[in-house]
């Protein structure tokens, strides 16, 4: 998953120190309910959702289409999945970028890695894995618009390798539309790390970069950025060559307590582009120390990292909305307020406005994606552990 160690549990503003939020929660609305496993989503043009799903058996991966009314169709069914280390958790696709009739989809782990014989080691799944295409990023293009589609396109187990292979697949559905899979980018499985033998790639979000890039800015209308959670890093992905290139690596931080490693890695969970800067979230890994998760800015030109949120617990995404005023509002998600409690706490929305952080919601069930819409002010939140998506409306 974002951080293999979270799944056993089902501030600093531009530099500057932030007092603990202040809670002023209200209830949140379930909009759908029954989801398997639900990990990011996204508003399509008609104001509808596009959500992941990490599915139940092998390769039951899923993308779902919400409407407003609650009222889900499965888009692409049969997509990768697979039990993830060490909980055995299953995860496949999970963030999402649309773009016109094209949607873009990271690839998680999967089933690719198990525990090593040396405490805190990972290999290579002896076992096997139940697809060659995790790790990566998929690219879908419709021949309708992805809110017209009612019939599900069903991509066979044969036909992932046929992907991986680098062949686009067509897919059919059964009111004749049609869907063009092909693989985008394929990131290495695994790379070399002394402390935990392989340190892996996990992709687990996407934003696209800025439409008109400003002067000096490396950006193209193409850019789609990538979250790597296992490998601690952001890429730029080129949508139109399919070149990628690492530009920003976060490092461990000192583990302040006795419990875990020295170190604690940065475990980047979802990011927004704003101006010629990307924030993003970071979960923080184990011991899950309050406090230690925050929200950081890459310069998108430099790639230089500042703090931008510091002193959050858990953080799993991050959105931006701006009011009809011009105000600039940040959303940070938070998987638990305490992951360490038994059972672990629930999860929360907090919006910053000034240095101030103000709770939305405190009840949300292990949360892992948010879209909003800019227009009404709603908050759309993946519930992971609830199988379900909520809505808040900024006040």
């Amino acid at each position: 998953m974002f951080e293999t160690r979270t799944k056993r549990y089902l501030c600093l503003l531009a530099g500057l120190a932030l007092p603990a939020a202040i809670g002023f929660a209200q209830e949140s609305s379930v909009v759908v309910s029954g989801l398997n496993l639900p990990y990011k989503l996204v508003l399509t043009e008609a104001g509808n959702l596009l959500v992941s799903e990490g599915g139940g058996p092998p390769n039951s991966g899923r993308i779902s289409l919400v409407t407003r009314s609650g009222a889900r169709t499965s888009v692409i069914e049969g997509m990768p999945s697979g039990e993830s280390n060490p909980e055995l958790v299953p995860i496949g696709p999970t963030g999402l970028a649309l773009r016109g009739r094209t949607l873009y989809i990271a690839m998680g782990e999967g089933d690719s890695l198990r525990n090593g014989a040396t405490p805190g080691s990972l290999v290579l799944n002896p076992a096997g894995v139940s697809s060659p295409l995790f790790h990566c990023v998929l690219r879908v293009r419709f021949d309708a618009n992805v809110d017209s589609i009612r019939e599900p396109f069903m991509l066979a187990a044969a036909q992932h390798q046929q992907i991986a292979d680098g062949w686009e697949v067509v897919l059919e559905n059964a009111s004749k539309q049609h869907a063009m899979i092909d693989l985008m980018a394929a990131f290495p499985v695994v790379t070399s790390d002394p402390n935990i033998t392989y340190r892996h790639s996990d992709p687990f979000a996407l934003a696209f970069g800025p439409e008109r890039p400003s002067s000096g800015l490396r950006d193209t209308p193409e850019s789609l950025y990538v979250v790597d959670a296992g490998q601690n890093s952001i890429v730029r992905l080129d949508t139109s060559t399919g070149r990628s290139r690492v530009i920003a690596r976060f490092p461990p931080t000192k583990n302040p307590t006795s419990a875990g490693p020295p170190m604690v890695d940065s475990v980047p969970t979802g990011a927004v582009v704003v101006g010629n800067q990307i924030l993003v979230s970071m979960l923080s890994g184990f011991p899950f120390v309050p406090g230690q998760a925050r929200v950081m800015a890459v310069n998108l030109p430099s790639g230089t990292i500042d703090p931008w949120i510091n002193l959050l617990t858990s953080a799993t995404d991050i959105g931006v909305r701006v009011t009809a005023a011009g105000e600039y509002q940040y959303l940070v998600l938070g998987f638990s307020d305490n992951m360490s409690a038994t059972p672990p706490r629930p999860g929360r929305l907090t919006l910053y406005t000034n240095p101030v952080g103000q709770v939305l919601v405190d009840s949300l069930a292990a949360p892992t994606g948010i879209a909003i819409d800019q227009k009404t002010g709603e908050v759309f939140i993946a519930e992971f552990g609830a199988g379900r998506i909520s809505k808040v409306t900024i006040p």
